[in-house]
């Protein structure tokens, strides 16, 4: 009998690919089932007092909880010898390695027990063999090709939430004495924000014996490990390790040398001023990005205008401006330490997923497991953040059209409402909030004590609001997406309804296109360079790893690059959804 035919007894063929993917994602991300027979819209209350101060920071217990709840159910402790076996257990011994082998070959027997045994064993294996299975994923037979893909599909995804949680765990209880671990994992980590997260673990476990291991790895091939070097060194020695930084602010890789700016902006050292400078220049618009609002940060200088990714033109003449303000203020400008850089939208949900379902009256905060941990209930919930302190930022279309933007506390308590119908509100990092005002077509900008600072008027429905770097701001609305300056001028526009438009870190432009049934990405000369099929979205969101968040008329999806669906649920008409 050929291992793909059925079986008499109870053996079978395997699952095909996709299949078991998605039954993989589904077991680590299921979404709990909405309770609706429970659910009761609320009316709009309006409180006798609503709070006027700016929202509090939370506190490093309260940081670190969400980090430790995914190790607990891993059976991992949140202490350093705990985390140093978890480390040791990554990598194989040589009879492990041996292991890895036969089961691979085991995954093409000609017996289905056989096979399912091999692919149960791989999946529980402490460790992750990447080499071994992205070999047998392309070695032509589509049986063991398949199996494999499962494996690495399902365990990466375990992998790199555990190690997100161990290395953020060690930032913030800043644990000693793991930095040859972390180092040792680094390889391990194939996302940007995975191996950012070990980077700053590594400054945070270091400690004085250290600093010779440091030093090697300001010479090492990979910016990722230079970067930890750097961070490292200027954690334990501070102001010392001016000196050794320095020649790494002209770093072949342009991401050590805006790193190693950074961290001597935080040290006092005025050298990182002209390295700023020159990294505005960059070639990549993710480098100018920070090195801007950074160099705007440390001087204090919010006036002098610098348009990311304007053309090469544009940006020469703003460069050269701040090249004539540094040589006249660059030593003796009081330098603003520590930096208060917002370079991009932050999440506060630390692996937890809120969810606006729109027309079915409330928005809810999802943990790792798809639990719902927080939900408030409203008529008609467009749009949903959750904020530094912990409360959500809700766009409620109110009853009978008296919309509001309320901050609702965990308790479910009003403790700040603006009367405007809106369809996206975002807190600044001033404290005030953004708010994309649909019935007034407009934007606006106001404080917590509900003055407006700021306001465009765009002549059509507002959908859509975001905040850039540069001080412009985004805006969708009925006739397009468009940036204005803070004076309302028009920089950039893409034409078309657009619902929802977020600016990325590589100067693009993520676009909901709701009659056209698509997202879209586009480029700063509006060239289309992805996009996704989705009936009627409303609003899309692209999150640190790559993936984009896509809310719709009747789902919330996190889509790949490579257009996989990877995360679902349902039960929305419209709203939003952020992790």
């Amino acid at each position: 009998m050929g291992r793909h035919a059925k079986p008499a007894d109870k053996e079978r063929p395997g699952t095909p690919a996709v299949s078991m993917l998605l039954l993989s994602i589904a077991v680590l991300l299921a979404a709990a089932a909405p309770t609706w027979a429970k659910q009761k819209v609320s009316p709009i209350i309006t409180p006798a007092k609503a709070a006027t101060t700016a929202p509090a920071s939370p506190s490093p217990e309260q940081e670190t909880r969400p980090y430790v709840e995914i190790l607990k159910t891993r059976d991992l402790e949140a202490t350093t010898e705990a985390l140093r076996k978890y480390f040791q257990g990554l990598h194989p011994s040589e009879a492990q390695k041996k292991r890895v082998k036969e089961l691979i070959r085991q995954l093409g027997s000609q017996r289905w027990v056989e096979r399912e045994s091999a692919t149960k064993e791989l999946m529980a294996m402490p460790w992750l063999p990447l080499a071994e299975l992205r070999d047998a994923s392309k070695c032509g037979d589509l049986e063991v090709e398949i199996r494999a893909q499962t494996v690495l599909a399902k365990r990466k995804g375990q992998l790199s939430t555990t190690l997100n949680a161990v290395f953020q765990v060690v930032r913030l209880k800043k644990l000693p004495g793991l930095v040859s671990e972390i180092l040792a994992a680094m390889p391990m980590c194939e996302r940007n924000n995975l191996l950012t997260a070990a980077v700053r673990a590594v400054a945070a476990s270091a400690r004085r014996q250290d600093v010779d291991l440091l030093r090697t790895l300001l010479k090492d091939a990979d910016p990722h490990v230079r970067q930890a070097g750097v961070m490292g060194l200027a954690a334990v020695l501070k102001a010392k390790a001016v000196g050794e930084l320095r020649p790494l602010l002209k770093d072949k890789d342009a991401r050590v040398s805006l790193l190693t700016a950074i961290q001597l902006a935080e040290l006092g050292d005025r050298q990182s001023l002209a390295a700023l400078h020159r990294l505005m220049a960059d070639a990549t618009p993710a480098i100018r990005v920070e090195a801007y609002f950074a160099l705007a940060a440390l001087t204090g200088n919010d006036k002098l205008a610098f348009y990311t990714y304007a053309d090469a033109a544009k940006r020469s003449k703003q460069h050269d401006a701040w090249k004539a303000w540094l040589a006249e203020n660059g030593e003796k400008v009081t330098l603003r330490i520590p930096l208060r850089r917002h370079l991009h939208e932050r999440s506060y949900l630390r692996g937890h997923t809120l969810v606006a379902y729109g027309h079915h009256n409330k928005v809810e905060e999802l943990d790792g497991k798809g639990k719902v941990v927080w939900s408030y209930s409203a008529h008609v919930i467009f749009h949903a953040e959750k904020l530094r302190n912990g409360n959500v930022l809700v766009c409620s279309a109110g009853r009978f059209g008296r919309g509001k933007v309320w901050e609702i506390s965990r308790k479910g308590k009003i403790v700040w409402e603006y009367n405007a119908y809106a369809m996206d509100a975002r807190q600044l990092p001033n404290g005030n909030v953004l708010i994309a005002d649909f019935t007034g077509s407009r934007a606006i900008e106001v404080t917590r004590d509900k003055k407006i600072v700021w306001e465009k008027n765009l002549g059509g429905r507002a959908r859509g609001v975001q905040r850039l770097a540069n001080g412009n701001t985004l805006v969708a609305y009925q006739n397009r997406a468009a940036e204005f300056t803070r004076d309302g001028k028009t920089v950039w526009e893409y034409a078309g309804l657009a619902y929802s438009a977020q600016r990325l870190p590589n100067g693009n432009t993520l676009i909901t296109k709701y009659q056209q049934h698509r997202v879209i990405e586009v480029s700063p000369d509006k060239k289309i360079v992805w996009e996704f099929s989705e009936r009627l979205p409303c609003d899309a969101y692209r999150l640190p790893n790559g993936n984009t968040l896509i809310a719709s008329f009747r789902r919330a999806i996190e889509v790949t690059p490579a257009r996989k669906i990877i995360w679902e649920r349902g039960g929305l008409k419209y709203g939003s959804v952020r992790k």
